[in-house]
């Protein structure tokens, strides 16, 4: 399989507005994987939506999957891939290439825009299988600077993460640098027998003094699957320092869920130059 991603939001795939809006019920696929998208797809897509969210025809084949929905202004198609028996949206662009031609075939019956989508877009410039990036204009934010208080990080696994944090007194020519995020493992996962992780993100501080940081930083992270509801989400941060100052450990801190993200609100802590932040987020 191969994808394509953008280093900034790209969760809309292909965006065909100037297609007409056709609603099919002609699915193509197994009737549970298929019910599984059309019931997720809703609610992973609604921060992007423009009102009422129709989910038009789905193609599955594998672990691969096409779906064709509408919003109030746009017709759209989304690529998805099936992870730790869940339904993720793919992060990026998909070129016509790299959809595995098992699934293009069904999709062309299924999809009434696919054909369209298909003229539109480029062959993929990468090997089969491979992850590629694209450039897009907007520069990678690997250093981020702690004076200014709004950060974002587009993480190629599918995860958005947004921080803010709260009134601090950084030196100039602070930051947060090597910001990575990733998804569990299965062994780590909600699959395991005592695995409850969804998320895992870590920084180190660059700094020539420790900064002061203010209670009511924010944490924002939006899942590229559907998050059950019924669950209660939780973030713990571990601040390790150097060898002269202590570690520090927040949480867990209760998560609040709004359209498939979690928000956290951080208690006054510092930032030791040379510390690692690292952080999970977990259900239970």
């Amino acid at each position: 399989m191969g994808i394509i991603t953008r280093t900034a939001a790209a969760w809309l795939l292909v965006v065909l507005a100037f297609f007409p809006i056709v609603t099919s019920a002609n699915d193509a696929g197994p009737g549970r994987e298929v019910g599984a998208i059309r019931h997720d797809l809703p609610t992973l897509v609604a921060a992007d939506a423009s009102g009422r969210i129709v989910v038009d025809a789905v193609a599955v084949d594998g672990d691969d999957a096409l779906a064709q929905w509408h919003d109030d202004r746009h017709t759209v198609i989304s690529y998805l891939t099936r992870r730790l028996r869940r339904w993720w949206l793919a992060f990026g662009e998909v070129s016509s290439t790299a959809v595995p031609s098992a699934l293009r075939a069904r999709a062309v019956g299924v999809l009434p825009a696919f054909p369209a989508w298909l003229q539109l877009h480029a062959p993929a410039t990468c090997p089969p299988g491979e992850m590629c990036s694209i450039d897009d204009g907007i520069p990678e934010q690997d250093d981020l600077p702690l004076r200014e208080p709004i950060y974002t990080q587009w993480n190629t696994q599918g995860y958005v993460v947004r921080m803010q944090l709260a009134r601090n007194d950084a030196l100039p020519g602070s930051s947060l640098r090597s910001f990575i995020g990733r998804a569990p493992t299965e062994a780590e996962s909600w699959l395991a027998q005592n695995g409850n992780s969804y998320f895992f993100f870590s920084a180190t501080v660059h700094a020539t003094a420790t900064t002061h940081v203010a209670a009511g930083s924010t944490i924002d992270v939006r899942f590229p699957f559907a998050l059950d509801p019924s669950l209660r989400y939780s973030l713990s941060l571990a601040i390790l320092r150097t060898a002269t100052s202590p570690d520090i450990a927040l949480g867990p801190i209760d998560a609040t869920l709004h359209a498939n993200a979690l928000h956290v609100v951080l208690p006054a802590f510092d930032l030791a130059p040379g510390a690692e932040l690292h952080g999970e987020i977990e259900g239970d």
